[in-house]
């Protein structure tokens, strides 16, 4: 069995390294929390090549359409730029045309403050994949050390992202988007004071205008225009990837078994109500079976449960 499991695991690494996703498994779902610890991380695994695959792919269109703005610069009819495209460029508040880099949609009716553009909406990074195991350490983590730091940097390659899917923005164009209710348009109607954080068409909300400590207006100071696949990802694939075959390569017999122990039960289950009456007496032992295992069945459970699991399971399979 120990020489099987081994042969499994270099059957998931060669798909990894090939970029071929788990067959019979979706391709691009998040993890299953309902499913065992075991599923959710060939779940992962699926995930990674997908996302992987989708950076290659903006990659690439972000290549050519850099190369075709090279091309349309050295282009004489483009000097006075008056036959940009508008959806793909944008002017800055210096008048400029600027290439829109990352762009997803356009974002409504939106438009920016300064300039007057178009809003758009940019590609942003993809969050991190999380099992019910990470989920559970992480919150974890949060409570005994009160770190925001992955939040952080979400922002901030939010902010990034959008900077650069729309030249000529201001920080208050950013929340506008990203946090509505911490924008309000009746500045003007109630002729307010316009102020620092206000406009004739709007005001920040309090928390946004705070001078000392405001951590949005600290990281968009610091946010460049740079288009999500373009920065530093903040998953790495490859990463947790090699980190569900390390976990996979040494877990103890037990917990494997524990987890193919939830799918042959499922399997069970499922095969037998499909041939049972619903009405029989059999049926009826059965689906006493199935309550009690179901009623005791838990991660991290005691060998003397799963003892009594199995032999449960082996009466309703003779009976």
């Amino acid at each position: 069995m120990a020489f099987f499991w081994q042969s499994v695991i270099v059957e998931l690494k060669k798909l990894w390294s090939d970029e071929q996703p788990v067959p019979r498994m979706s391709l691009n779902a998040a993890p299953d929390l309902n499913c065992c610890l075991l599923y959710q991380e060939i779940q992962v695994i699926n995930c990674c090549i997908a996302r992987k695959k989708r950076r290659k792919a903006a990659k690439e269109t972000l290549d050519s359409l850099l190369k075709q703005e090279c091309i349309d610069n050295s282009n004489p009819r483009y000097s006075n730029g008056d036959s940009r495209d508008s959806g793909i460029y944008a002017s800055n508040s210096s008048g400029d045309h600027v290439l829109r880099l990352g762009v997803d949609c356009a974002s409504g009716n939106l438009t920016l403050l300064e300039t007057g553009e178009p809003v758009y909406s940019p590609i942003l990074q993809e969050g991190p994949i999380m099992t019910a195991e990470l989920i559970k350490e992480t919150e974890e983590l949060v409570l005994r050390t009160g770190s925001v730091g992955a939040g952080c940097s979400q922002l901030l390659s939010d902010m990034q992202a959008f900077k650069a899917a729309n030249p000529g923005c201001v920080l208050e164009d950013f929340i506008r988007w990203h946090s509505p209710p911490d924008w309000s348009e009746d500045c003007a109607a109630s002729n307010a004071t316009v102020g620092e954080g206000s406009s004739r068409r709007g005001r920040l909300s309090d928390r946004m205008q705070t001078k000392e400590g405001n951590l949005w207006k600290e990281l968009w100071e610091a946010a460049k225009p740079i288009p999500a696949v373009e920065q530093t990802p903040l998953y790495d694939e490859d990463l947790a990837v090699e980190s569900i075959f390390g976990a996979l390569e040494v877990i103890e017999p037990a917990k494997l078994f524990q987890q193919l122990l939830s799918v042959i039960l499922s399997v069970c289950f499922v095969a037998a109500e499909s041939v049972l009456s619903a009405d029989s007496n059999l049926s009826k032992l059965f689906y006493d079976c199935k309550d009690y295992i179901i009623g005791i069945y838990q991660d991290d459970m005691s060998k003397e449960k799963l003892d009594e699991i199995c032999k449960v399971l082996c009466y309703c399979l003779f009976i």
